[in-house]
């Protein structure tokens, strides 16, 4: 089994040199501990597959949970991305262009990580945004509205109503007073 050994650990091997572990030194050590003691505690052929079956089910896990973690660091950098660049003109493609998506993928993995579609989620950062503005500064609505990156002021008021079924100015002034009190 020595020679077969030795072709198995470097099949493993190249298998944990592959584009997925790419700047996971630590964990590609992990990996290659683990194929060079199961593998050497094989004495016989029949211990040889047994342990082989064992240490590639342990390199797929981990390859499972490397996917999964650089998945959701991917939402964590879509969602700064939104965050960083609301008032400008973005859309479901353009943001899905930054990252590299189609737009329907983008659309459909956005879904089902944030349970919400992306342009619902935009109009949220930004109305979230217009109250701070509309409480805190003295800007004009049509100032605020490009701001946020709406580029028609009346459809900014229309969205911003049917939210919180007040105007913006409607909801400047009730919040004004309420801080007086």
């Amino acid at each position: 089994p020595g020679e077969l050994l030795r072709y198995i650990a470097a099949l493993f091997a190249e298998a944990v040199d592959t584009p997925e572990f790419l700047g996971q030194d630590e964990l590609r050590s992990s990996l290659l501990e683990v194929i060079d003691s199961r593998l050497k505690q094989s004495a016989d052929i029949e211990d040889l597959k047994k342990n082989a079956v064992s240490v590639l089910g342990t390199i797929a896990d981990r390859m499972r949970e490397l996917k999964t973690s650089r998945k959701e660091a991917l939402i964590q950098h879509c969602l700064a991305y939104i965050d960083e660049h609301y008032m400008e003109d973005l859309s479901l493609e353009s943001v899905s262009a930054v990252f590299h998506f189609s737009s329907s993928y983008f659309s459909n993995y956005f879904k089902s990580k944030m349970n919400i579609n992306f342009s619902l989620y935009l109009t949220q950062i930004r109305l979230a945004k217009a109250k701070e503005l509309l409480e805190g500064s003295n800007d004009k609505v049509y100032q605020i509205a490009a701001k946020l990156g709406y580029q028609d002021v009346k459809y900014f008021n229309r969205v911003f109503k049917k939210e919180f079924s007040l105007t913006p100015e409607e909801y400047r002034t009730i919040s004004r007073s309420m801080t007086r009190r």
